[in-house]
């Protein structure tokens, strides 16, 4: 899978991200299908298209036509592993299976994209967005004993449930801080001095960063998010509500000798994936009794708080989010009952 990573890479202009994704979206598909070498797994078309359809319900189903379509017209192209005038004619009409199916899914999906009603899924676990961030205050105050014990007596567990506490204050700053997608499950600590060496020394490309230039000043700085190719890097400033809950964090870190340099950990102090970083933010939010992930607080935000703001605040709050206007109002939903309907005669 590998060479297929490699070859999209050399023909298509995608973030890091992107690429991760298209890896796991393909590496999955040829796992569950068994089908090992490259050649043979691109040039089986429709047992491939068949699994897709019957396996994974159809917004899913996007993102693998996607992955797969991209990985097949890269090979097309490529001449350095392959001829490509070999067998071209069983890509280009697998390639073609796919893309008429792609545009049926997208047909259907765009139906439903533009008319601000809550999937099952968000309906069943909305919250407002009071709710998120008195969340925020409920995790702190189930601190009280944990934080009192000494660096003998606190287990990995404590500080576990400690990170919770930051989790949802990421998440549930509001205005200063509007919630990110799983942007800071590998992001690095670090002093504005120590990251101007090593941006010198070319060592900071790709990575995220929360930079502190003081108790007061703080930025992230994103280099590795969806959007990147589109927004190029975030410099983003850490308001006062963050800003509080960092300075709390970075002393308890040195309170328990926590020494890595990850904002996020798990209990082997390794940077946190982006699977398990989904899963940190439901367990931040469980006091709400709701299954609560990064997508469902940006809409539940942008719904509840954003909608009401001028134009000139929700640029602002779309730049902060790395999307654009037109995905805010996508994001957007209407309360339960409401429909936008179709007004046009």
């Amino acid at each position: 899978m590998e060479i297929i990573i490699e070859i999209i890479n050399r023909h298509r202009d995608l973030s890091p991200n992107t690429l991760k994704g298209y890896y796991k979206s393909l590496d999955r598909l040829k796992n569950k299908l068994n089908i090992d070498l490259v050649p043979d797994f691109l040039k089986s078309p429709e047992i491939i298209l068949n699994y897709i359809k019957t396996e994974f319900k159809k917004p899913y189903q996007l993102n693998l036509l996607n992955a797969y379509i991209v990985a097949v017209d890269s090979w097309l192209k490529d001449g350095t592993t392959h001829n490509p005038m070999d067998d071209s004619y069983i890509l280009e009409n697998g390639l073609a299976l796919f893309k008429k199916y792609q545009m049926e899914i997208k047909y259907e999906l765009d139906k439903t994209k533009y008319d601000e009603a809550k999937t099952p899924k968000e309906e069943e676990n909305w919250i407002n967005w009071e709710t998120v961030e008195k969340t925020v205050g409920e995790n702190f105050k189930g601190l009280k004993d944990i934080l009192k014990l000494t660096k003998s007596e606190i287990s990995k567990k404590d500080i576990q449930q400690v990170q919770l506490w930051v989790i949802s204050g990421l998440y549930g700053s509001g205005e200063q801080n509007p919630p990110l997608r799983l942007d800071y499950n590998r992001m690095v600590i670090i002093s504005k001095e120590k990251y101007e060496q090593e941006k010198e020394a070319g060592l900071t490309e790709g990575q995220n960063f929360l930079i502190i230039e003081s108790s007061k000043i703080k930025y992230f700085l994103l280099a590795e998010y969806k959007t990147v190719s589109k927004f190029g890097k975030k410099s983003l400033k850490v308001g006062s509500k963050l800003n509080t809950i960092l300075n709390k964090w970075i002393k308890i870190r040195e309170k328990y000798g926590i020494d890595n340099p990850y904002l996020l950990f798990n209990n082997q102090e390794k940077a946190v994936g982006e699977s398990a970083m989904s899963m940190y933010i439901k367990d931040a939010f469980k006091l709400t009794g709701k299954s609560i992930k990064a997508n469902l607080l940006r809409h539940i935000f942008i719904s509840d708080v954003v909608i009401d703001m001028s134009l000139k605040k929700r640029k602002k709050m779309a730049d902060f989010m790395c999307h654009s206007l037109e995905q805010q109002l996508i994001y957007n939903k209407l309360p339960s009952g409401d429909s936008s309907g179709d007004e046009s005669n």
